[in-house]
């Protein structure tokens, strides 16, 4: 809102100090309960960065509590990766509270996050700091100069840059299903530069890779490291891995067969890897399991075509040491033994 012209001294000083207020606080996550995702700024200690979209309706009222695991307060990286997969690096570096604290303001112009007229004097006339070089509205025309930039724009290497060098951009972005084409287009504003000034934008299509249908991930934990397996079509090979200090993604060895929604389990430092391949594949490959100490991928025993199947596996978890793998259909239930290498057919469900 802007000063009214007849505004008296003491109006406008609340006007001031309100806008103050809005550039220099920001939310410290405790349990999560009283932020609001999308309308509260805590992605940040260093500037009041909230979420930019696109936001799903159903999630409009969504606070963080939502995004943590609720028996110990970590984040819930497959429910991040659905929601927010673009602000997994910024989320990554906040710590809840352990103790179950609730969220509080702190004030970004003081070290010590706490309010004294002296910081909020320098905050209300410091000068602002000049702009990024190139704003991300300008990328949809710089992808068009060649490939080499189209693949600079859409690297992680450039979002990891930004968020290291503090130059992130919120952005306004829609989605659109066009009738003429097979799936939905994303398309922001672009300014031009002769424009900036009279505020003039021109709607245009984002990079493709930028608004093609993200990929899930199944994610295991083996001690400091995550792993995560591609999900949905086309199959894949590809396995990644990263430590959970760290939010960049880096290649793990392949597995022997691209597989397609594949269940997986941690047992022992290891992590089975059972179905999602095709009929041929199965035969000789339908199970394999990765030691994350010697990075090798090691081909499980073939349990038979009568325990074998090409559905999607309903569940698969360990017990008493052993892979118990559940079918939907609850006909060719199976354990795996991993001391003696053998499979067996179990008659209940798990």
């Amino acid at each position: 809102m802007d000063t009214p012209k007849a505004a008296s001294h003491g109006w406008r000083g609340i006007l001031v100090g309100r806008d103050l207020l809005v550039t220099n606080l920001s939310k410290a996550i405790g349990d999560g309960e009283s932020t609001l995702v999308w309308k509260d700024p805590w992605l940040s200690m260093d500037e009041p960065l909230r979420p930019v979209g696109p936001m799903q309706e159903i999630h409009q009222d969504l606070c963080i509590a939502d995004l943590l695991c609720r028996r110990t307060t970590e984040w819930n990286i497959p429910k991040i990766l659905s929601i927010l997969p673009q602000h997994l690096p910024e989320i990554f570096l906040i710590k809840p509270s352990v103790t179950g604290a609730t969220d509080s303001y702190v004030w970004l112009a003081s070290k010590s996050e706490m309010y004294s007229a002296k910081s909020g004097y320098y905050a209300a006339t410091a000068v602002e700091a000049d702009p990024p070089l190139l704003r991300k509205s300008y990328h949809p025309k710089l992808s068009l100069v060649s490939k080499t930039f189209r693949s600079l724009i859409l690297s992680t290497e450039l979002v990891h840059a930004r968020f290291h060098h503090k130059t992130q951009e919120p952005f306004f972005s829609i989605c659109l299903q066009l009738p003429d084409r097979p799936r939905p287009s994303w398309f922001t504003l672009w300014v031009q530069p002769d424009q900036v000034e009279k505020k003039k934008a021109t709607f245009v299509q984002v990079p493709s890779s930028s608004y093609a249908p993200r990929v899930p991930l199944l994610i295991r934990a083996v001690g400091s490291d995550v792993y995560a397996l591609r999900q949905g079509y086309p199959p894949s090979t590809v396995m990644l891995v990263r430590n959970r200090e760290n939010f960049l993604w880096s290649k793990a060895p392949n597995m022997t067969v691209a597989r397609v929604n594949p269940a997986a389990c941690v047992l022992d430092g290891k992590i089975y890897v059972l179905g999602g391949c095709c009929e041929a594949a199965a035969k000789s490959c339908w199970g394999e399991v990765f030691d994350t100490k010697t990075r090798t991928w090691e081909t499980l025993p073939d349990p038979g075509g009568e325990l074998r199947f090409s559905s999607v596996i309903k569940k698969l978890e360990i017990i008493g040491g052993k892979v118990y793998v559940t079918s939907n259909e609850g006909e060719e239930d199976s354990v795996y033994d991993p001391k003696t290498r053998k499979w067996e057919a179990i008659d209940w469900q798990l």
